[in-house]
């Protein structure tokens, strides 16, 4: 099940970084309204998921927990970032014009990310350290918003 709602999460936060382009583009209102609403409403399947499958980690090892709880904090973080700036969250690797909350939540993404990349290969010294720095500046830019 939580395999499953990793690759589904997965392909809403895609769908959702398509409507945050499109939104941007659209210049008839009663078209953006409904991009608006089906952006709501992929937004809370996201939640829907998340909820429904967090059970799923307790059957898991140590290490694919912590490999698995990696990759959930980072499609949460990516839905936080097109939920906090919808013009600019499809440009998630972007960072001009944006906000400076924009900007500090998609360097957290982009740092995350990096993280995660190095994990799966081998954990290399300092990593834990760097994860918390991370973990501490995406917990700063939550309170911001």
């Amino acid at each position: 099940v939580g395999q499953y709602a990793v690759v589904a999460i997965d392909c809403v936060t895609e769908a959702r970084q398509l409507l945050a382009t499109r939104m941007t583009n659209e210049h008839e209102v009663w078209k953006v309204r409904d991009l608006l609403y089906l952006d709501l409403a992929l937004e809370a399947q996201v939640r829907l998921l998340a909820e429904r499958s967090l059970n799923a980690f307790d059957a898991l090892s140590p290490h694919c927990m912590a490999q698995a709880l990696g990759v959930w904090a980072s499609l949460a973080l990516e839905n936080l970032v097109i939920s906090a700036s919808p013009s600019t969250g499809a440009m998630i690797f972007e960072t001009e014009k944006d906000s400076v909350r924009g900007n500090e939540m998609k360097a957290c993404l982009r740092d995350w990310a990096c993280l995660i990349k190095e994990a799966h290969k081998e954990l290399p010294h300092g990593w834990p350290i760097r994860a918390m720095a991370v973990v501490e500046r995406m917990r700063r830019g939550l309170a911001d918003l």
